[in-house]
Order: C-alpha cells, then structure tokens, then sequence
C-alpha cells in the first residue's frame, strides 16, 4: 500500500511538472507569435519583385547594406510613417546584389 501511495504521489508530481511546462510553452508560443507579428509589421514597407530574383543561393549581402537597412527601419519608426521620406541606394553594384530590388 505504501509503494502504491509514493508511485501516485510521484504521478503527481510529474502531472504537476507537466502542467508548468505546458504553461510555460503556451506563453512563448504566444511571445513568439507577437513578436512575429511586430517584424512583419517592420519590414511590410520592403518589396521585392520575386519573379526577378535570379539566384537564390545569394545568402549575404555586405554589412553595409545591413546598417543601411537597419538605419532606415529606425528611422520610419521614429517618425512614425513606414518609410516615408526614407531613401535606400538600391542601385545594383558590381557584385549584383539588388538586381531583385523593382522601383516603384
């Protein structure tokens, strides 16, 4: 009878430790769903034509293109409009990076 009454309370305890753990999950899923949505909305205002891209096993693109992107999101969040007034170089180089990239 005794064996029987630790094995139900160790069921218990592993029931108990199951539950935290659900819990825990369901509150990251539902973090990294909002956060999801927070960088949808940041990067709605970039467009690519994907019916231009050619290669798509360019994986990188220089860092400085990087800090331009990052520069232009900070800036249409600070002034609050989605990339109002904001300018990116996305001419093609020589390395043909922005060939994708369709003006509007």
């Amino acid at each position: 009878a005794e064996q029987i009454s630790r094995a139900i309370q160790q069921l218990d305890s592993v029931i108990q430790q199951n539950a935290s753990a659900s819990e825990e999950m369901a509150s990251t899923s539902e973090e990294l769903s909002g956060q999801a949505e927070q960088l949808k909305d940041t990067i709605s205002f970039f467009r690519i034509d994907s019916s231009s891209i050619k290669n798509s096993g360019r994986n990188s693109r220089p860092a400085h293109k990087s800090i331009q992107i990052a520069h232009a999101i900070k800036t249409a969040k600070s002034t609050g409009r989605p990339a109002a007034g904001v300018r990116l170089d996305m001419q093609s180089g020589p390395d043909h990076l922005d060939d994708e990239f369709v003006s509007y």
